[in-house]
Order: C-alpha cells, then sequence, then structure tokens
C-alpha cells in the first residue's frame, strides 16, 4: 500500500496543479485511471492525505511578487475551477478531496460516481464536517442510489457495516439511505455467502438484531465460504438464539491498585428454528472442514446428548481436532450412563 500511496499523492498533486495552471489535463487522467483502482478503504484512508496534497498544490499555483518581477510576461491564469469541476467528471473526482469546502461542495454536486472508489467518496462526503458538503452529498446520493445494482451495492456493504455506522454526522442518514436500496438485502446475502476478507463475523452479528437474515441462516451454516459466516449462523441455529455486541463497559479487578479491564456486553434475541434444520445444520457442522464450526457442534451434544445423534456423535469423537476431541470426552462423562436424552 505504501508504493501504491506515494504513487496515487503525486499524481493528485499534479492533476491538481495542472487544474490550477489550466494546462493539458493528461494528468488528471493519470490519478483517474489510479484512483478507479483503488479498494474501498483505500479511498478512506487517503481521504485526508488527498487533502493535503491538492492544498499544497493551490499554493504553489499561486505566484508570489517575487516571481512576477522575474518573470513580468509569465502571469498565472485566474482559472475557476469550479467551472472546471462542472466540466469533467475526472476533475470533479479529484476536487471531491480538495481542502476548500466550497469545492468540496461544488464537486458533490457534479460528481456522478461509476466505480467503488467514486462512491466510497460521495459516502465519504456524507459525513463532511462542512454541513453545506453534506446536505449536497446526500442529496446526491439519494438521486443515485436508485439507479445503483446489487453487484455495486456488493463492494459497500463491508465498508458501509464496518465504518459508516460509527459516523457522528450524517453516516446514520447515508447509511439508511443505502439500506433502503430494493437491493440491499441480496447484496448483503452475496456478501455473506461469498466474500472471505473484512469483518465477516462482524457484519453477520449486526444485521442479525433483526429477523430480516433470519431466513438465510440454513444456507449461510452450510454454503457460505467464510468459516467465521458458518461459524455465526451455525451457533445461531443450534442455540435457537441471536447474540450481537451492544456495548463495551469498564469492570474493576481491583480498586486499591487502581485495576480494571474493558468487558463486552451483549444483546440477544430469540430465533426460531425448527428441529429437521437444527439436526440437519449439526451434521453439516459436524462435517465441516473448519474446526470452529465442529466445536460449535460438539458443544450442542453437551448441552442438549448424545442419545439422539449416534452418527454425530462417533465423528466428532474421532476428530482430528484436538479441542474437538477435547470437548467429546466431556460429553460422553457427562452423558455417559443417560439412556435417554430430551431432545428440544
Amino acid at each position: 500500500m505504501t508504493c501504491k500511496k506515494d504513487t496515487v499523492l503525486a499524481a493528485a498533486e499534479a492533476a491538481a496543479w495542472a487544474v490550477y495552471q489550466s494546462e493539458d489535463h493528461s494528468a488528471v487522467s493519470e490519478f483517474d485511471r489510479l484512483r478507479t483502482n483503488l479498494s474501498a478503504w483505500d479511498v478512506a484512508q487517503l481521504d485526508q492525505p488527498l487533502r493535503r496534497r491538492i492544498r499544497d498544490a493551490s499554493y504553489k499555483a499561486v505566484r508570489t511578487p517575487a516571481k512576477r518581477s522575474w518573470l513580468p510576461f509569465a502571469q498565472s491564469r485566474k482559472v475557476d475551477v469550479r467551472v472546471e469541476i462542472g466540466k469533467s467528471q475526472q476533475v470533479a473526482a479529484l476536487f471531491m478531496h480538495a481542502h476548500d469546502g466550497y469545492l468540496r461542495e461544488e464537486a458533490a454536486k457534479c460528481f456522478v460516481p461509476v466505480d467503488t472508489a467514486g462512491r466510497v467518496t460521495l459516502l465519504l462526503r456524507c459525513n463532511d464536517w462542512v454541513e453545506n458538503v453534506r446536505i449536497a452529498a446526500l442529496s446526491k446520493l439519494r438521486e443515485l442510489v436508485p439507479e445503483w445494482t446489487a453487484e455495486e451495492l456488493t463492494d459497500l456493504v463491508l465498508f458501509t457495516v464496518d465504518r459508516i455506522n460509527e459516523w457522528q454526522r450524517g453516516g446514520a442518514v447515508a447509511a439508511a439511505a443505502l439500506q433502503d436500496h430494493r437491493d440491499w438485502q441480496s447484496a448483503l446475502r452475496l456478501v455473506l455467502l461469498h466474500e472471505t476478507n473484512g469483518p465477516m463475523a462482524r457484519l453477520l452479528r449486526k444485521n442479525l438484531r433483526t429477523l430480516d437474515l433470519d431466513y438465510l441462516l440454513p444456507d449461510l451454516a452450510v454454503e457460505a465460504r467464510s468459516a467465521f459466516v458458518r461459524a455465526v449462523a451455525t451457533e445461531t441455529i443450534l442455540e435457537g438464539c441471536a447474540r450481537w455486541h451492544a456495548a463495551t463497559e469498564w469492570q474493576w479487578v481491583d480498586k486499591v491498585y487502581g485495576l480494571r479491564r474493558r468487558v463486552q456486553k451483549w444483546d440477544k434475541r430469540t430465533v426460531p428454528i425448527a428441529t429437521t434444520v437444527q439436526n440437519e445444520v449439526l451434521a453439516a457442522a459436524a462435517r465441516d472442514t473448519s474446526a470452529v464450526v465442529r466445536k460449535l457442534a460438539a458443544e450442542h451434544l453437551i448441552r442438549e446428548g448424545i442419545e439422539a445423534h449416534q452418527a454425530t456423535y462417533q465423528l466428532l469423537a474421532n476428530d482430528t481436532s484436538n479441542g474437538v476431541r477435547d470437548r467429546m470426552d466431556f460429553c460422553t462423562r457427562k452423558w455417559s450412563g443417560l439412556k435417554t436424552v430430551k431432545v428440544k
């Protein structure tokens, strides 16, 4: 990322200089080419550095009195950047990161993103500290979101859940605009089923606060590519309740010495699951390639017993994972001698 970051920043400064000097816009095209290859997280990380580089270019573009005395016939051309923003989408994309709030506002009004980097930039401006920029960006977002497809929304799902809900200014409004899209649930489903990188478990837990994804849990428990998604879905089905992180609090360890630790608080809700679905997910979890999921199957047998799940018990008892075998040893000791076990 370091080389890419330096290259993008240098290209942004050269592009801004070209705009201020009313030179050939090949530098702007080069920056736009580099920008479109950035991921959502790269764009968020580079937002502040880009602002500083564009500011530096604007300062360099203003001739000092000393320069005017040495170059009396080479005066700077006065360029109205806002006019240039309205003429070119590439210039608008560049000045979405401008140091000047008036320029960011004008860019937010004119910019129509057609790639992930551009859409993320628009979301960043929805959380801008300048109110007029936020208003312009949110207005543009509401105008464009209905036209975006499920595939285009897919690239924004992880970014939205991981960052935008924590924004204190316009993030909640922007998130609501995205989540009201008719294809948002489809995009969320695609990410949960196929994506393996990013905060996948946190994404699923946050969306389990409501009933919207309950129907998808059996598919996620078996078919999701991410082991963490399979684990959360399996846990929810086998335990019959969904859990999510609600808050973090300080807990005293020793008040005399001033020792304390941070403790996570969790909320939960009941998720009604048919017994047949639970049994199918349990059998699939026992054969899962991830030991994390197989441990959940072993813990379910510890809670519910082995009488109704003999095949699963035999499979887990001979598991290659030490953690799974240790749980099954405890399960055997707990339920040995019991002839019947109540299946819930």
